[in-house]
């Protein structure tokens, strides 16, 4: 195996990360300039003193085997209860950057086909049988646009309220909120629903992407007014409504502020802020040098919020989420000139979930499938179905996917922190060589978090109270 390390450089000092041992050590300028040179080095008090500490080793690892794969046939027997539905794969919108509505082949395209309340009763016969050990159980509503097959979504929550006596159910739907009803509100509050509605910014940004197949009038005027009904007459729903927001990086991202600024209602929900995904789009994402700078502006401001405890809530209303997660990106994990090694000779890769256990996504015809966000035309991601069950094999083998190329992640400078999915290879299929690609996307990421990570380090923890940002 071959020494697995990085250097990279802030403003104020110069760094090297060892994938093997796990840590982050600041050099001399002078060493770093010889390590980049590939300098040979005899008696050099720094660099041998790192290596004492276990850097520039060649790697002793193995891949591990991921520690779900002995529990999950158990799993699947015992404990299901997050199944989302495909009620239709209909929808009344035609947004830019769904992966339904693009000319290429590499996902479904929208169609009339809806599930059928038979195929839905077996999916809730087969979840029943197989969560004897759950307490609750989860149910969402996926689409196309799931309100315009309402019916079976009447029918599922009904049949459902029969079937799971004695244990706490829990509804939702993704809705782009344009055909919905007050028929459809009532019962979504009567059944206590978590509702996440897709509205991308204010009334220019929103439907620049998204909207209507066959009218042409403003989809953000429409969702807008079906948000102020919920607001004014819905309590329920309006406490449990998420606004998800998909910016354009090529946009400026004071457009997604603004709706706050016109709509000040709208403040009262909260907010799943993602950057639009290209991996089905015709088109691929360009980032606006005024997009990315605020973008990371942003990302900074929820590291400050989190670790010393400063409130921007006007800035982060779209990121509230970020600061639990950046918390733990920053945790004392990279600790620096530490004497301590990782004695632990395995090392997991990937950022892969169970799958099954957080998401099993049913589509119409009752196939299963990890998640909404794989493609439904790969077979490689069809993981069984409502009368047969699961393909065991096929669902181990995806958990553990990065065992095809094992050499190749042992030798990663991001084989300790790989957050690849399934659904990077949800257009190419897993089992190709495009996977070089895909992970070489992962390193520049990981080498981009890191650095970020030193340049907050030194803003927060170095030279005391005088060099914190204010």
């Amino acid at each position: 195996m071959k020494k697995v390390y990085s250097l990279f450089k802030t403003n104020n000092h110069y760094y090297v990360y060892d994938a093997n041992i796990d840590k982050v050590s600041k050099l001399s300028s002078r060493l770093y300039q010889l390590i980049l040179n590939e300098s040979e080095f005899q008696n050099d008090q720094e660099y041998d003193n790192l290596c004492k500490k276990g850097f520039f080793q060649s790697s002793k690892l193995n891949l591990a085997k991921r520690p779900e794969t002995d529990v999950i046939d158990d799993f699947y027997k015992r404990k299901l209860g997050n199944v989302i539905f495909q009620t239709t794969q209909n929808c009344n919108l035609r947004c830019a950057y769904c992966p339904y509505s693009q000319s290429n082949m590499n996902n479904r395209n929208h169609n009339i086909l809806n599930m059928p309340l038979n195929t839905a009763k077996k999916v809730l016969d087969f979840i029943h049988m197989h969560s004897v050990d759950r307490e609750n159980i989860s149910i969402g509503f996926y689409g196309g646009e799931p309100l315009l097959n309402f019916d079976l979504i009447k029918n599922i929550v009904n049949y459902a309220n029969n079937i799971f006596l004695g244990k706490e159910l829990i509804y939702s739907i993704t809705t782009n909120l344009t055909v919905i009803t007050n028929e459809m509100l009532r019962f979504f509050e009567d059944n206590k629903f978590e509702i996440m509605v897709s509205l991308d910014g204010a009334k220019e940004s929103n439907d620049k992407n998204r909207k209507y197949y066959s009218k042409k009038r403003s989809v953000f005027d429409t969702v807008i007014q079906n948000l102020k009904e919920i607001h004014n007459n819905y309590p329920y729903i309006n406490s449990k409504c998420v606004i998800s927001m998909v910016m354009d990086p090529a946009e400026c991202l004071d457009e997604y502020d603004d709706l706050i600024k016109e709509y000040p209602f709208m403040k009262s929900y909260r907010y799943n802020a993602v950057i639009q995904e290209d991996l089905f789009s015709d088109n691929k994402n360009i980032w606006s040098d005024r997009f990315k700078n605020q973008y990371y502006y942003k990302m900074f401001l929820c590291y400050i919020s989190k670790i010393k405890k400063y409130k921007f809530e006007n800035d982060l209303f779209l990121f509230e989420n970020a600061p639990e997660i950046l918390k733990e990106n920053i945790s004392n994990r990279y600790i620096f000139d530490n004497n301590t090694l990782i004695d632990n000779p395995f090392v997991l890769t990937s950022g892969m979930c169970t799958i099954g256990k957080h998401k099993l996504f049913v589509d119409v015809h009752g196939n299963f499938y990890p998640c909404e966000k794989v493609g439904e035309t790969n077979k490689d991601f069809l993981i069984g179905n409502c009368i047969e069950g699961f393909d065991l094999k096929k669902c181990t083998d995806l958990i553990n996917f990065t065992s095809l190329f094992s050499d190749r992640c042992l030798n990663c400078i991001a084989m300790r922190d790989c957050q690849m999915c399934i659904k990077d290879f949800a257009v190419s299929g897993v089992y190709n060589e495009k996977s070089e690609e895909i992970c070489e996307h992962y390193q520049n990421t990981f080498m981009e978090q890191l650095r970020a990570k030193a340049i907050l380090h030194e803003a927060l923890f170095e030279g005391g109270e005088n060099s914190e940002i204010q």
